[in-house]
């Protein structure tokens, strides 16, 4: 057996309002593949080895299911062409390059898996004499109660250039599958809560990449050439281009599946790449250092107007989540995240603003830290009042970082998840809250709404996924402490369904602005209308956005707003 090394690195804490350091040990293992030892359990985990020297480029698809696509570059460039296997079948350099993909001519779409992760355990758990154990019970838990267990690892140890200290943000999923189709994966997911009180979530898994045929068109002036050079050329593999200034890629799509869904022209610096995606079709990439990512990601995730300390928390809050999830989202594609809200909104460099730009100069290099760990500082836009356990939304461990807040401003504590008329009156008559001070919320319709959906709409969308003849009811199952619903019963006049999950949920009734909302009806027989009376915007876990902003407006400082959201958390510096 291979001698496992284990290193200590050491974390500085800063606190900005206090001259105090504390230093915070951190464990690393270069692992192999492990059995565990204990029980009379069979389960192998995998090996995880992944390290990332930070700073590092960050791979961000910026559109893809593309069958035509065009790229205007003016500057100096040079393009690389690959075969299917990765080979180098040809080099173009010069100055001044137009691309088009003129169209896809044969599409090989990638195969995908799906499994039902029933639980995440941070993958250094198994090397911390106070975790591991705990680690092990957990593994024996699930194979007793769903069999063999599948597992899967993702994510990596960051290493900053300066410093002698580790990030580590490996996790291993306990799964169970394979299963051929994610809907198959999801009524597993169903069964396992229904009758293990087992809160899992689908996880696709490539088993084989994508492929093409593409015809593409450049035009471009090369070093001794007295006119513009054009060509016609088929490609099966990726290309490659490196640029001096800037690329302008025409037709991004922004806001898919959103009400504000639109196509326009976008900037970007770094590099870009052209690639198959999943279907076959065409992606493209770009490759972005953190700092020019942040730099578009902050004005596009709070408005540039919000006052500075709160873009202050924003670039904060985006960075730690950037470096908390790197590694560990799409993983069965072949980038680190997505530009749109799924992951960070990343709109192109027309986005960046002076108040955001000197935002992530002076933050730079801070994060958000708990127990030892960088924070999943995930936000969302308004959280109506009350925050909510990340454990809760998602199906993921709880982290007392990302547990229920209150935003009111006398910080008063309340649980709605156990009465109804509690949850009514918070939102018909609510406490006064960060959210929505004045100049807060640009929006009032964020922080309190209603949808009116008739039967006819509302039966349009149920029977998208469930086939129950005319919906007659909406049961909740189960709230969250801050209301929000978690699981709903719909009746109707041939059968009943359930359904889980707070984003499922949304989704069902046509993306409504969040699960914190309760429901009554009008009127009857075909003039029947459901009206959600409901709270907030977006998931409702970490910062809220606009809690940020009126917290700023009341004079806290942005480390103040973070940790007010971020519970038993602090600021620190890793360069």
């Amino acid at each position: 057996m291979k001698k496992r090394l284990l290193f200590y690195g050491l974390l500085k804490t800063v606190f900005i309002m206090a001259s105090i350091t504390v230093f915070v040990f951190a464990p690393f293992r270069a692992a192999s593949s492990f059995a565990l030892a204990a029980g009379n359990s069979r389960a192998r985990i995998p090996a995880n080895d992944n390290v990332v020297k930070l700073p590092a480029d960050l791979r961000i698809c910026i559109c893809d299911s593309m069958r035509t696509a065009e790229i205007n570059i003016a500057s100096s460039f040079s393009m690389t062409i690959h075969d299917s296997s990765g080979k180098t079948v040809r080099t173009i350099s010069g100055t001044g390059l137009d691309l088009r993909v003129e169209s896809v001519e044969k599409s090989l779409p990638a195969v995908i898996e799906y499994y039902s992760v029933l639980k995440t355990i941070p993958y250094s758990y198994f090397f911390n004499a106070d975790k591991k154990n705990s680690a092990e019970v957990t593994v024996r838990d699930l194979e007793k109660k769903f069999g063999s267990l599948d597992f899967l690892t993702y994510g990596a140890v960051l290493k900053p250039a300066r410093g002698n200290f580790t990030i580590d943000n490996r996790s291993l999923f306990l799964a169970k599958g394979k299963f051929s189709s994610e809907e198959e994966a999801r009524l597993f997911c169903n069964r396992a809560l229904e009758e293990n009180a087992v809160a899992s979530f689908a996880h696709p898994v490539r088993r084989s990449g994508p492929g093409y045929k593409i015809r593409i068109s450049v035009r471009y002036s090369g070093k001794n050439v007295a006119k513009p050079q054009k060509d016609t050329i088929y490609v099966t593999g990726s290309i490659g281009i490196g640029f001096s200034g800037e690329a302008v890629v025409k037709d991004v799509e922004f806001g898919r599946g959103e009400k504000w869904h639109k196509f326009r022209q976008s900037r970007y610096s770094g590099g870009l790449e052209i690639s198959p995606d999943q279907h076959g079709t065409v992606q493209i990439v770009n490759t972005v250092a953190l700092d020019t990512l942040l730099r578009i990601v902050v004005p596009s995730e709070i408005e540039a107007k919000s006052p500075y300390q709160a873009i202050c928390a924003q670039a904060v809050a985006a960075r730690s989540e950037i470096l908390s999830k790197l590694k560990t989202r799409h993983t069965e594609s072949d980038y680190d995240f997505c530009a749109g809200t799924h992951c960070q909104a990343f709109a192109g460099l027309s986005n960046s603003t002076d108040e955001s730009d000197r935002a992530v100069r002076e933050t730079s290099g801070l994060i958000v830290v708990s127990g030892g760990g960088i924070v999943d500082t995930v936000y969302h836009a308004n959280c109506g009042g009350l925050t909510e356990c990340s454990n809760r939304i998602w199906s993921a461990p709880y982290d007392p970082a990302l547990i229920k807040v209150s935003d009111a401003l006398d910080s008063s504590e309340t649980d709605l998840s156990v009465s109804e008329e509690a949850l009514k009156n918070f939102i018909e008559k609510p406490p006064a809250t960060y959210c929505s001070v004045p100049g807060a919320c640009d929006n009032p319709d964020k922080f309190r709404w209603t949808r009116r959906l008739t039967i006819e709409e509302i039966d349009g969308l149920v029977s998208k996924q469930f086939q129950i003849g005319s919906l007659r009811e909406i049961k909740v199952l189960s709230r969250g402490a801050s209301g929000r619903i978690f699981g709903i019963e719909l009746i109707g006049e041939k059968s009943s369904a359930r359904l889980y999950k707070e984003l499922p949920i949304r989704k069902l009734f046509g993306m409504i602005r969040s699960a914190l909302f309760f429901v009554t009806t009008e009127g009857s027989g075909k003039n029947r209308v459901f009206v959600f009376h409901g709270a907030g915007w977006g998931h409702g876990v970490g910062l809220c956005q606009d809690g940020a902003k009126g917290m700023a407006i009341s004079g806290k400082k942005y480390d103040q707003i973070l940790l007010h959201y971020y519970s038993q958390s602090r600021v620190v510096k890793i360069d």
